[in-house]
């Protein structure tokens, strides 16, 4: 018996994603700890450069200077400007777990305990951090003399829309020691919204670790925004916008060429008649049902064209329309020998694209997926296809002539992939290098420009798409919102396909993109909270005629495989 849930717990629905930092990332989210060791930045002879512990009323990470000195992997949060020819490495059994740090053997075992040892001039180590509230320096200061240094400082920083670093220029914290002896240098509070970098000057002192503090992680309703209609599309232009997710800290964005799918074009060859021999290249309007159609050694048979031997049928040289994003689209044909033939072979050839068709057996469809490279655009985004009967005779060589006479009865265009087995939704498009990422957006809304870009938002592509997901603090991502759509150019007027198969929807998914995540859930929450239909395709998920909180729970039943 299926598992059924109370209203109440479908509405504190949640569904946290942690993020996955590397080692690039500009600056280090407390939290995405484990990424320093994922990220290759591990020193020989080391157990690990950091250590992740509950202390204090707060989670702590500690780090090994020395580990981070020594390691040879690049770490876009991290900036090291000594050498080894600068430094002295101390094996010593004096440095001790303290306050919050665990000490040398958290990171080296029982059998050692390495710490770094500046010499002049005075060099750095230096940190790009957030979702931070605290940060301390254990080290051992030898002197007073004014030429031992050990000193922090830090700085407020800015992210940029392209994900770039603005860094402060006057520290906010400056915290120094002339003290001898071991030492934990330690900040005031932080506050965790905010990007620091933290620079670590030392001169002659023993550095040992550096730590930092966070709060936690996000513990509030993880949802993604509700997309809204884009608005002033122009040329260079575009403005998208979303509802608010309460916590979120800020929001990522994502624009991509829009996925179409559907019958574009087709011609039924319904006007020809047995028999009737047309003159070569013939413009074939009053036997088609589109204009444009030529033809060479050509005939009409009943309900078909007929190509002879060496005949050639071409499409509309203008008037098939292909956008100039489209990656993949489908030709499919109808076709037969004529009476009395065995078998025939069509070429059919788009451009650079080609592939020959053996014809034989009963009337039925052929498939021709075409793949294009990116960019790949056609002239003024036209498409047209001829079908050649490749048999050929030539008198000269002797014998007689086969007859391999071909009959095509149906011609139809896709966007997007209609090959066996292809998925029947369309979605969200793999090609990563066709989409362009914002992230860090503060605000609710955002506008594409070529002052903001750098690029011209609609160059080469006629139709786009958009979505949204909010990210908190800690690390934590929403899903996707809901897919909207926009254009400059009118929207295809996809034709109905009688011979496509009936495809149900699949159960949860509301949105119709295909998928069945946290997305589904929230465009429900927010029809039944405020009768917002904004991304709703399939609400009625029950089948029962409304849309009512037992569609919210089916949605949940398939999230939880149930």
């Amino acid at each position: 018996m299926k598992k059924l849930l109370s209203l109440l717990t479908v509405m504190a629905f949640v569904l946290p994603m942690m993020a996955v930092g590397t080692a690039s990332d500009p600056y280090l989210n407390i939290t995405k700890y484990a990424t320093i060791d994922e990220a290759g930045a591990t020193v020989d002879g080391m157990q690990s450069i950091y250590e992740y512990t509950q202390q204090g009323g707060g989670y702590w990470l500690t780090l090994s200077n020395y580990g981070l000195m020594k390691t040879d992997a690049t770490q876009n949060w991290f900036e090291n400007t000594m050498t080894d020819s600068d430094t002295d490495t101390q094996y010593t059994n004096a440095w001790t777990a303290t306050d919050i740090f665990p000490g040398p053997s958290a990171y080296f075992g029982d059998n050692a305990a390495y710490s770094v040892k500046y010499k002049q001039p005075t060099k750095t180590q230096t940190f790009y951090v957030t979702f931070c509230t605290q940060v301390k320096q254990y080290a051992y200061h030898r002197s007073n003399a004014s030429y031992y240094i050990f000193k922090m400082e830090i700085y407020e920083c800015e992210q940029n829309v392209d994900g770039s670093i603005t860094e402060g220029t006057t520290p906010i914290q400056t915290l120094t020691n002339q003290n001898i002896g071991t030492e934990v240098m330690t900040s005031d509070e932080l506050d965790p919204e905010k990007i620091y970098k933290i620079v670590i000057y030392n001169s002659y002192s023993y550095l040992y670790e550096i730590a930092f503090k966070t709060p936690g992680e996000f513990d509030g309703e993880i949802v993604p925004p509700v997309a809204y209609d884009a608005t002033e599309v122009e040329v260079e232009h575009v403005t998208m916008s979303w509802s608010a997710c309460p916590g979120a800290k800020s929001y990522t964005l994502r624009t991509y060429p829009a996925p179409l799918k559907g019958l574009i074009y087709r011609e039924k060859f319904s006007n020809f008649t047995a028999g009737s021999a047309l003159p070569n290249y013939t413009n074939l309007d009053d036997y088609t049902d589109n204009t444009g159609w030529t033809g060479v050694d050509i005939e009409g048979a009943d309900g078909g064209i007929l190509i002879k031997n060496n005949g050639l049928v071409v499409t509309p040289v203008e008037g098939i329309r292909i956008p100039g994003h489209l990656r993949q689209y489908t030709l499919k044909f109808k076709a037969k020998p004529a009476d009395g033939v065995e078998s025939g072979e069509l070429l059919v050839s788009m451009g650079s694209y080609s592939q020959a068709f053996e014809i034989s057996g009963d009337e039925k469809y052929y498939t021709f997926l075409i793949e294009r490279p990116f960019p790949d655009y056609l002239d003024n985004n036209q498409a047209f296809f001829t079908f050649k009967n490749t048999y050929w005779y030539n008198p000269n060589d002797g014998g007689e002539e086969e007859d391999h006479r071909v009959i095509m009865t149906d011609f139809k265009l896709y966007y997007g992939d209609y090959s066996e087995g292809a998925s029947t939704k369309y979605v969200t498009p793999a090609w990563d290098e066709d989409t362009t990422y914002v992230r860090n957006i503060t605000d609710i809304t955002f506008s594409f420009t070529t002052d903001v870009t750098g690029i011209t938002h609609f160059n080469g592509y006629d139709y786009w798409s958009y979505d949204v997901k909010s990210v908190y603090f800690g690390g934590l991502e929403s899903d996707w919102s809901n897919r909207i759509d926009y254009s400059l150019s009118p929207w295809p007027e996809y034709l109905e396909d009688d011979d496509a198969p009936i495809v149900n929807p699949i159960v949860g998914d509301v949105n119709g993109d295909g998928e069945v995540n946290s997305v589904d859930v929230t465009i429900l929450y927010n029809f039944l909270l405020n009768g917002d239909t904004e991304g709703m395709t399939y609400g009625d998920q029950d089948g029962d005629g409304s849309i009512t909180a037992v569609d919210i729970t089916v949605v949940y039943n398939v999230l939880l495989g149930v």
